[in-house]
């Protein structure tokens, strides 16, 4: 990420005020999961990690970064895609897609498993009662985890630590 667009990103987040509540798992009802697409773009893992989340009564959307210019994958309802092509020059994802899930999506839970700081505007941007994540400085997220994992292994410490926090 070259300078100009981390300089707006650092005051992006900077003028953030965070309006959260804490949900316990058990409560939420809608979950939007942030996490990067692998090479294939088949996310496997992820999909059966969503299985299990919506086997559980929740409704999932997921808003996925692919790093290529153009995705193979398309948006549709619950998945919305970015790739290079969508970021605008100010380093913003400016999809159509993305647009509809900011002005549209009201979650109870947002999981940011990315790297990418790129998707940082989405998790600032979209209405979530509750927003977790990898640990940040940046003052987004709510809850967060310190530690070096992969998106899987993010997602199953988020999920298992709101299990063990009752409201």
């Amino acid at each position: 990420m070259n300078y100009f667009r981390k300089r707006l990103l650092l005051r992006a987040c900077a003028s953030y005020r965070s309006t959260s509540e804490y949900v316990c798992w058990q409560d939420a009802k809608s979950v939007l999961m942030i996490y990067d697409s692998d090479s294939t773009e088949l996310n496997r893992d992820m999909r059966v990690a969503i299985d299990r989340i919506e086997a559980e009564g929740k409704k999932v959307s997921e808003c996925i970064y692919v790093d290529s210019k153009k995705a193979q994958t398309s948006s549709i309802a619950d998945r919305v895609v970015v790739d290079r092509q969508g970021i605008s020059f100010l380093g913003r994802p400016s999809s159509i897609a993305v647009s509809q899930l900011v002005d549209e999506g009201d979650f109870d839970i947002l999981i940011n498993l990315s790297e990418n700081e790129l998707m940082t505007y989405t998790a600032l941007s979209v209405k979530a009662k509750l927003k977790c994540g990898r640990q940040s400085d940046n003052g987004v997220l709510d809850f967060q985890i310190e530690g070096d994992y992969t998106q899987l292994q993010l997602l199953d410490e988020i999920i298992r630590y709101l299990k063990m926090i009752k409201k």
